[in-house]
């Protein structure tokens, strides 16, 4: 349990101007967006409650395997609460990823002042109550640990990215909570290697997966991680820990994949079918227009993945992969054109020309000054750090750059990119105040 008031003081400033952007962006903003959620959310929730299930065809019970559970059903909830009027539920989401942001907070200094690697004295274990001068030589530090937090803390609350695609909705906003709470959890593992602590990262891992697929290949990769860090642990207590992790997660998982065999007849189904194949090879993506590009059209059983039943969307998914599989290898000069265009441009074919240039300055400046962060936190000595941010932000965005394009990193990332940038900020302002940044280890 972390003591620290300063740093709980510091949580609460970051929570306080985070949802002060976020509740008055919720108003100004609520009336321009339409009052129903995209992607089959507003449908998904309707169903539920309705009594027809996990359906999102309007008004009937076909099971879908299109999406994730965890938004839908969070969706049904506030629409059962609140009604149909959607400011509420941006005003709430506002508040989730400030407390996101706050997190952020608990996050930078978990990793400034603990590290990754196994506590060795209970004061570190515990994250101190009090600052003395003593405490915290290794690492960052404390007073540099809770400054550096500060600062983490406030550029995701500040993060225009953030504060738009909260209040337009959608599951970014859990997605990135659940997200910060898995690496909450996975790093307490590290300094706690033990089966409980492993469990809770396993059991946040899960929910995580069930807000999206995509998760699912964060669990054998923070498994991994786990292992090299806690090296000087028993290898029984590690072996122990990534078994724990594993039953956790399917203990939250496996019950969705059984229902998700069961509705396609026996498929199976990773959570959600993502219309992957659908998206990434059936259409050519341009500022022109959608057209097929495989030699395809859809069945009599076919159609957009959005009205297909759960048995039909999967076949289809299977038959377009085939052929687009078959495709690309036969004319791998037009495939790869192909795939280059569909990176550079989806972007600006679903956000317009405006917004596509803010994104392409951001992007390419956030990663910039996250990478001399990177390098001035690796100097220091934080490199289990370093690896464990790089590792995550590079996963997310090799599965997101199909769909988003290589332009626009995932805004799943923005806690960790705010993490370096953290750093960068910082250090700059130790220069010009004659400190230093961290001390080495």
């Amino acid at each position: 349990m972390i003591k620290s008031r300063p740093l709980l003081a510091r949580c609460f400033g970051v929570f306080v101007v985070a949802f002060a952007l976020r509740a008055t962006a919720a108003v100004v903003l609520n009336s321009h967006f339409e009052p129903t959620i995209g992607n089959g959310f507003t449908a998904i929730a309707q169903n539920l409650l309705a009594g027809n299930g996990f359906s999102m065809a309007p008004g009937s019970s076909v099971p879908t395997v299109t999406r994730a559970p965890f938004y839908p059903a969070f969706h049904a909830i506030v629409l059962d609460v609140f009604g149909p009027n959607l400011l509420w539920q941006r005003i709430l989401e506002g508040a989730l990823d400030s407390l996101t942001a706050a997190l952020v907070v608990v996050l930078a200094f978990m990793l400034a002042a603990g590290g990754l690697r196994p506590a060795t004295t209970e004061a570190r274990e515990s994250l101190g109550a009090e600052e003395t001068a003593d405490e915290g030589r290794r690492g960052a530090g404390r007073p540099d640990s809770l400054a550096f937090a500060a600062v983490a803390g406030l550029i995701y609350a500040l993060q225009p990215f953030s504060i738009y695609y909260t209040v337009k909705l959608g599951a970014e906003a859990w997605f990135t909570f659940c997200l910060v709470v898995v690496l909450l959890a996975f790093v307490r593992w590290v300094q706690r290697p033990a089966v409980a602590t492993a469990a809770v990262a396993g059991l946040t891992l899960g929910v995580l997966v069930l807000n999206r697929s995509v998760a699912l290949g964060l669990v054998p990769i923070l498994i991994v991680l786990a292992w090299l860090f806690t090296g000087d642990s028993a290898r029984w207590v590690r072996a122990l820990g990534a078994v724990a992790v594993l039953a956790s997660v399917a203990v939250v998982v496996v019950p969705w994949l059984i229902r998700n065999y069961r509705v396609t007849g026996g498929e199976f189904v990773a959570v959600q079918t993502l219309t992957w194949w659908n998206f990434w090879f059936d259409f050519d993506i341009s500022s022109t227009g959608m057209g097929n590009s495989v030699a395809t059209n859809y069945g009599p059983a076919g159609g957009h993945p959005y009205r297909l039943t759960a048995p039909a969307d999967v076949a289809q998914e299977a038959r377009l992969f085939a052929e687009a599989r078959d495709w690309a290898m036969a004319n791998p000069v037009q495939a790869g054109r192909k795939f280059t265009r569909n990176l550079v441009e989806f972007w600006y074919l679903t956000e317009g020309t405006g917004r596509s240039l803010v994104a392409l300055v951001s992007n390419g400046l956030q990663p910039l000054v996250s990478a001399v962060g990177g390098w001035l936190a690796w100097r220091t000595g934080a490199r289990r750090e370093v690896v464990l941010v790089v590792v995550v932000v590079a996963y997310f965005n090799l599965v997101y750059a199909p769909i988003f394009s290589i332009l626009r990193f995932s805004l799943v990332v923005l806690p960790l990119l705010s993490l370096l940038e953290a750093v960068v900020g910082v250090w700059l302002w130790r220069r010009f105040r004659g400190g230093r940044l961290l001390r080495s280890t």
